[in-house]
């Protein structure tokens, strides 16, 4: 391994031959990155709900929730067997043509929402992709909340790191000729690496309610607390609609370069978001293994650098913590931007962006992008609804 020279691959990042399944809008004219052709949801056409706790039955996808005024609380359920998740949007900036997420929650679990702002409010029903429109059925309750009800003031992170984390085989590949020379090095960097991360992470989150805490040095908090793992682990994706699987950026004339990997995820496995922070010890992982490649073709710049692997796996670590708040994908250079090498070379950040989803396809194999361009993620909306002062 050379002395971790800046960004020596920086300009093989590429998409590879294949369409990703890690599809992101803004460049889905360049990857071939199948698009979705549902319409844009209709706030004027939006039915309102009721607020009297009687159960009414909605074939939407969007819902009027009907004027709240700051601190009003509402009791929220949705039922239904085709129905994902529940959103709850406000008009943004007293534009009535886009909306903001302010909350959510799953399905069949009743929950509290507190308008953080006066303004006209929706529930954004997200069904299930693959169902069919005669079959999509939203059982939707809502009535007077508990006015005691109040968001927490914070959400504390654990960060913990296992064992050799960056050679265990993290960024080594054994089939290289200079792995011992690697291991050797990395080990040696090990601190500094644990150290910049943790360092990176404090300042991704500076501002927000958001604790970042070193699981290894802090006593445990007498609160609950979402926990984040760095595994020295390489995990390929078990199938393409995997959460955030993607192929990491090889050269594209390299077909045995383009195997699909995952940095990290929530878990379980399969679990995607935490709509409205409501799981406050929720778990997420990075896999440090994923970021190198097998074999010297498919080397990736996440090596390169001592500031490459920071920062490679300090935003990986913080695009999950956004997942356990309740974060989406947005198709912008952020964060919640799913584009993985984008993340080894410039400083990243929460930031307002359209709302991305990933969607199966009827067979199951594939995965097309859906870009809500009317459902906006805006960070400090969330964080205003989702904590306390």
């Amino acid at each position: 391994m050379h002395r971790l020279n800046e960004f020596e691959h920086a300009e093989r990042n590429s998409l590879g031959p294949r369409t990703l399944v890690a599809c992101f809008a803004l460049l889905a004219w360049v990857s071939g990155c199948p698009m979705t052709e549902q319409s844009e949801p209709s706030f004027a056409d939006a039915p309102l709900a009721s607020r009297d706790g009687v159960t009414r039955t909605y074939e939407t996808e969007l819902i009027r929730l009907g004027s709240l005024g700051k601190g009003d609380v509402v009791h929220i359920r949705v039922e239904g067997s085709k129905v994902v998740t529940v959103l709850v949007l406000r008009f943004r900036d007293e534009q009535e043509d886009s909306a903001v997420i302010l909350s959510g929650g799953v399905v069949d679990v009743a929950f509290d929402f507190r308008a953080p702002q006066e303004g006209k409010h929706f529930l954004f029903v997200l069904f299930d992709p693959t169902a069919s429109v005669l079959t999509r059925r939203a059982s939707v309750t809502v009535g007077p909340g508990d006015e005691r009800f109040s968001p927490p003031q914070e959400q504390c992170v654990l960060v913990r790191f296992e064992p050799n984390f960056l050679t265990d085989p993290g960024l080594i590949d054994p089939d290289m000729p200079d792995a011992g020379e690697r291991r050797e090095l990395l080990e040696s960097l090990a601190s500094d690496v644990r150290e910049g991360i943790l360092e990176r992470l404090q300042v991704i989150f500076e501002g927000t309610p958001v604790r970042i805490i070193d699981a290894d040095v802090a006593p445990p908090p007498n609160e609950p607390c979402s926990m984040v793992l760095f595994s020295p682990d390489r995990v390929v994706a078990p199938d393409a609609l995997a959460a955030d699987a993607v192929i990491p950026s090889f050269a594209s004339d390299i077909p045995e370069c383009d195997e699909i990997v995952i940095f990290g995820e929530v878990l379980p496995r399969g679990t995607n978001v935490d709509p409205g922070n409501r799981n406050r010890h929720d778990k997420a992982v990075v896999y440090v293994g994923s970021f190198q490649g097998s074999g010297e073709p498919c080397q990736t710049a996440a090596a390169d650098s001592i500031h490459a692997i920071t920062f490679g796996l300090a935003h990986t670590a913080a695009h999950e913590i956004g997942h356990l708040l309740g974060f989406y994908h947005v198709p912008l250079i952020d964060i919640m931007d799913r584009r993985p090498n984008l993340a080894f070379t410039r400083e990243l950040e929460f930031g307002p962006g359209q709302l991305l989803l990933e969607l199966p396809t009827a067979n199951g194999k594939e995965v097309t992008t859906r870009i809500i361009t009317a459902v906006y993620q805006d960070p400090e909306a969330y964080f205003e609804a989702n904590f306390g002062p």
